[in-house]
């Protein structure tokens, strides 16, 4: 693969990225010396009229149509645009509407649009709507665009580089290239891409197979991803299926055929980098959750929660898994407590066909434990199949696999430190979301995987929409103390002049940390207790909505220690996988809040360090048990007798504490930026000086701890971050 270095930004549909190198963040939107035409050019020509899907699903919209004249001249005049030539000769309002979804493939965050059809036309125009102009109508964008092309396309182009934006991603839908079998048309995507690079931009497209063309629908090679739970089946691809990697396959490899003949025609290559996920909802890191029904996929069926892993392809993987974890039948039934004949009996140990997750009888700790675990690793293994089809097809452009949910809710199986391994090991980007929406939790764990596995570049994801000012200086924080290379953006964040100011401040900084992701000097690790999780909630998000931080998305009481920590020290966060893997010795501390179940080897790794000099600071050690329900060596750890609290075990110590963060400063007996639970300055270490950021919207003036036991005065505005020299 060849070394990507584009600087900073993929700016997509709307929105903007930043990439390695001299790290920063791009955008699009309305500068002081960006005219705002430049920003109804960019949306129009970037999104391809990708956001009508909220439209297209609703049976009493489209009888309204029926009888309004207007509005069906309307769509057919942005029909005859879109279309090119696929165009249609049609005034059936069903028929348009159809088009155009076909045509226009789903894509994520679209909003309600009002009342009428007619008001899907600001929101295309994204931009326009957010700075509050009037829409234009096709016939008066077009003439618009076709009369200011190419002294926008300069204008823009200048803007954005000057700010570091560096390329354009956009969602190049498998329904909208093939909407015949064999039949290929990327003409929009070429016409783009030429667009994008003629300007000075790098292209970047997303190849997305969420949406499945009408024709796959019928072929009897499909197998569509199945709810174990409920026994339906959605209109999504399941991926341990043979047919869903031989389409992956078919689609990549004409992607890179259709780029490759135009690239030599013009004697540009056209494609910069490639961006790659699941067949489900936004290609993001994790099984169908359901979240996005009726926005992303409208039309691919009831995604209820449930473990998507139903079709016989998914059980045969099971099955396979389990022969090779345990070698001999005779090993798994002792395991599991069951008297299977061979492999080829097992079952799931989840009962299937009722909505309410339940354990079928006999089902131990140990067989639930190897069917998560299995669900979360089979994920990433497929994410590994797809990166690999598109390797093949790419072989000198950086891939790019984004995690997405910001949350561990064990139906969604997204294994963090299992999917930053496999893009490390197929050398490929690693991307997380981020922002304020998104934990300190989430974030230093992701970015702990991140570092000890060390795929080619570390990415993050936007915080929001339109966020204000504290939810950007946050963010931007986040990038800068968690080793990120390639940061990614929404436009709408940086309208104000308050938000480009931390966008400057940001480019400043990561320059002069070395323009490379460096990460902070952390010292201590947060346990993150993965068995534990696993057996207690698995079925806890069972008739519970979606939340960041309740009904199972994290291990109990492990998100409230974990906010409050960041405010008195940076950390990383280690789980099982992490310390199997050796990675225990990079720290002095280990800080074990929450969880009284682990592998027996976790208990082992962790007090061999121990004994080795570290430090474990445990919440009720004597509660400690192995999957299988001993004690493991923490039982002889914990019949140390304690002094004040603390055990002497070989060259290290073990700690009590309590499962609050208030309690900590008291017996903790290393490095605290802030004793303060509650700090309003939060501070990352490098090697040259101090990073510190102030969370709160008013400025201040505050004493933060130096590591050798001086005082530090820092001075800082409201949502401020500074780097400070020592």
């Amino acid at each position: 693969m060849s070394e990507y270095n584009p600087g900073f930004g993929m700016f997509e549909t709307g929105y903007a990225y930043t990439s390695t190198g001299n790290l920063g963040v791009g955008y699009v939107l309305s500068l002081p010396e960006t005219p705002s035409k430049m920003i109804q050019w960019a949306a129009i020509r970037t999104m391809t009229l990708a956001y009508l899907e909220p439209f297209l699903e609703d049976p009493g919209r489209v009888a309204a149509w029926a009888g309004d004249p207007d509005t069906i001249a309307w769509m057919e005049d942005w029909v005859a645009h879109a279309a090119g030539d696929d165009a249609i000769t049609t005034s059936d309002p069903k028929e348009l509407v159809l088009f155009l979804k076909n045509r226009m493939f789903a894509i994520h965050d679209a909003p309600a649009l009002g009342s009428d059809f007619k008001s899907a036309l600001p929101y295309i125009l994204h931009i326009r709507t957010f700075l509050g102009l009037p829409p234009l109508s096709p016939e008066e964008y077009w003439q618009w665009a076709d009369t200011n092309e190419d002294t926008v396309r300069t204008e823009l182009s200048e803007a954005l580089l000057a700010h570091n934006l560096r390329g354009i991603e956009t969602w190049m839908g498998w329904n909208v290239v093939e909407p015949k079998a064999g039949k290929f048309n990327f003409s929009a995507y070429l016409r783009n891409a030429e667009i994008i690079k003629a300007s000075g931009l790098d292209f970047i497209p997303i190849l997305w197979m969420t949406v499945i063309p009408q024709w796959f629908l019928d072929d009897p090679r499909i197998v569509r991803s199945a709810n174990l739970l409920t026994g339906a089946e959605i209109d999504a691809l399941s991926i341990f299926a043979p047919s869903t990697m031989e389409v992956t396959d078919v689609f990549f490899a004409a992607a890179a055929a259709a780029f490759a003949e135009r690239s030599a025609e013009l004697g540009v290559d056209l494609i910069d980098a490639v961006r790659i996920g699941s067949p489900w909802e936004t290609a993001e890191g994790g099984y169908p959750s359901g979240v996005f029904a009726g926005s992303v996929t409208p039309d691919i069926g009831a995604v209820e929660q449930g473990f998507w892993v139903g079709d016989k392809y998914a059980r045969e993987c099971f099955k396979a898994a389990m022969a090779v974890k345990y070698g001999t039948i005779g090993t798994l039934n002792t395991a599991w407590g069951r008297s299977y004949g061979d492999f080829s009996q097992l079952e799931y140990p989840i009962k299937e066909n009722t909505a309410q997750p339940t354990l079928i009888a006999g089902a131990n700790d140990r067989h639930l434990l190897d069917f998560i675990l299995w669900y979360y690793q089979a994920y990433a293994d497929q994410m590994r199949e797809i990166a690999r089809i598109a390797k093949t097809h790419f072989p000198t452009k950086p891939i790019n696999f984004n995690t997405g949910y910001p949350y561990d809710r064990i139906i969604i199986g997204q294994d963090i430190t299992g999917l930053a391994k496999m893009c490390a090991e197929e050398n490929i980007v690693f991307r997380r979301p981020i922002g304020f929406m998104v934990p300190w939790l989430y974030v230093k764990f992701a970015a702990t995987a991140a570092r000890h596995y060390n795929p080619p570049q570390y990415a993050s994801e936007p915080s929001s929409h339109n966020s204000p000012v504290y939810i950007v200086a946050q963010s931007l924080f986040e990038d800068l103390t968690t080793g990120v290379t390639w940061s990614f953006r929404y436009h709408s964040d940086f309208v104000t002049a308050a938000n480009i100011g931390l966008l400057d401040e940001f480019n400043k900084i990561y320059n002069v940390l070395g323009g490379d992701g460096t990460y902070p000097i952390v010292e201590v690790a947060l346990f993150y207790p993965t068995s534990a999780h696993y057996l207690e909630h698995w079925d806890t998000w069972y008739n519970r909505p979606f939340h960041m931080h309740e009904y199972g998305g994290w291990p109990t009481g492990l998100y409230d220690y974990a906010e409050p920590l960041r405010r008195m020290m940076d950390y990383d966060v280690v789980d099982e996988r992490m310390v199997g893997d050796g990675f225990l010795g990079e720290y002095k501390y280990l800080i074990w809040p929450a969880g009284t179940v682990a592998e027996a080897s976790t208990l082992q790794k962790a007090a061999d360090w121990a004994a080795a000099g570290g430090t474990l600071l445990i919440a009720g050690i004597e509660k400690v048990r192995t999957v299988e329900g001993g004690r493991g060596v923490f039982g002889a750890i914990a019949a140390v007798a304690a002094v004040n609290g603390v055990r002497t075990f070989g060259s290290g110590k073990v700690i009590d504490i309590t499962g609050s963060a208030a309690d900590l400063p008291a017996v903790y007996p290393g490095y605290l930026s802030s004793k303060d639970i509650d700090g309003p300055i939060l501070v990352s270490e490098f090697k040259d000086g101090v990073l510190v950021y102030n969370r709160t919207s008013e400025g201040l003036s505050k004493d933060i701890a130096g590591r050798d036991g001086t005082v530090i005065s820092v001075t800082l505005e409201a949502n401020e971050f500074k780097f400070i020299k020592l």
